[in-house]
């Protein structure tokens, strides 16, 4: 099996028109485009990706990193937000949505806030499963970009991805945030 690299368009920074920047993504070899937040260009980067033979392969399911699944209080909120990605991933043909965990919660065990992550994915995961759609928790370095966040490291994202039970919910391993970690 051999890797299929995407690039990061919010990262990727370059004068070139989109068109042309997606042709020559394509003709550099890569599979695929990601984005984070929709905006109003995710229409056209999902019909540009298409017209080049790009996969737009992942976005953000849901909003606030800081603000994440470790919280209780933010489930209602995430699994209206996932719902509606699911629904968009699922007609444009987007297999992944990007998941967080959230900053740590002060005096909250790790155990504990892993158990309630997975409690928050549990409230989608089936529709998610119904649609064919990944929930991919990301691993952010909490070291410099996203301090405090709490999934920043290999064994708490896979306990995650083990406890929630679920084959659509992965883990994305962000080299750049895990070499830094």
């Amino acid at each position: 099996m051999g890797i299929k690299q995407s690039v990061c368009l919010p990262a990727y920074k370059t004068d070139l028109e989109r068109g042309e920047l997606f042709k020559t993504i394509q003709t550099m070899g890569f599979a695929a485009v990601e984005i984070w937040a929709r905006d109003e260009d995710f229409d056209q980067i999902c019909d540009l990706a298409n017209a080049n033979g790009l996969v737009l392969c992942s976005m953000m399911g849901h909003g606030s990193i800081p603000e994440g699944l470790n919280n209780p209080d933010n489930h209602n909120r995430i699994e209206d937000e996932l719902k509606e990605s699911i629904d968009i991933a699922a007609a444009r043909k987007v297999p992944g949505l990007i998941c967080f965990s959230g900053n740590r919660r002060e005096g909250l065990p790790s155990d504990e806030s892993i158990d309630i992550c997975a409690e928050g994915l549990a409230r989608i995961t089936p529709y998610a499963e119904e649609k064919g759609i990944n929930l991919n928790v990301e691993l952010l370095n909490s070291k410099i970009d996203h301090p405090g966040y709490e999934c920043d490291n290999t064994a708490w994202g896979l306990e995650l991805v083990k406890k929630s039970g679920s084959p659509r919910v992965k883990l994305l391993y962000d080299i750049y945030h895990m070499q830094i970690m």
